[in-house]
Parts: C-alpha cells; sequence; structure tokens
C-alpha cells in the first residue's frame, strides 16, 4: 500500500492502528477467526476444512489462536455451542 501512496509504511501503520486499534496483521486474524467461529457454528465441516477456508495455513495454528482469543479450543466451543443450539 505505501508503494501506491504518499505515505511511508510506518505511516500506513501508524494510520490503521488509530483507526482500528490493531495492527494490520492483528485485524487479519480477528476477520479469519470471527469468519472460523461462524463456520464451527454453522457447518459440518472438519476443523482442518474450517482453517483453510479461513485462511490459517494450518488447524493448529487456528486452534492455537482461537484458544487464546475464546478460551476454548474449536472443538469444545463447537460442541458447547451445537447442545445449546438444540437444547
Amino acid at each position: 500500500m505505501a508503494a501506491k501512496s504518499a505515505y511511508s509504511r510506518a505511516q500506513i501503520l501508524r494510520m490503521f492502528r488509530s483507526a482500528t486499534g490493531k495492527t494490520p496483521y492483528r485485524y487479519l486474524q480477528d476477520v479469519r477467526l470471527e469468519h472460523a467461529r461462524r463456520q464451527l457454528l454453522a457447518a459440518s465441516m472438519s476443523i482442518t476444512e474450517i482453517a483453510h477456508s479461513s485462511g490459517f495455513a494450518s488447524h493448529a495454528h487456528m486452534t492455537k489462536l482461537f484458544h487464546e482469543k475464546s478460551g476454548l479450543p474449536p472443538s469444545v466451543y463447537r460442541a458447547s455451542n451445537s447442545t445449546s443450539m438444540t437444547a
């Protein structure tokens, strides 16, 4: 983006962080995690398939970040939300 604009890379990063409160990398991770969360609730895909469809390189990477962010591994999140949705 910096090459296409009048701003330096550092200026763009500062502006992005100021606007979103996150670095571009963290913002992208959060978008991917939100996509994965929705897929866990709606789709019958495997966690590996969800990880790849959400843009993660591996299910292990998604699982680690998902657990850090939500406090639950994806499989537990899916199971706990599917039982509460059917009850």
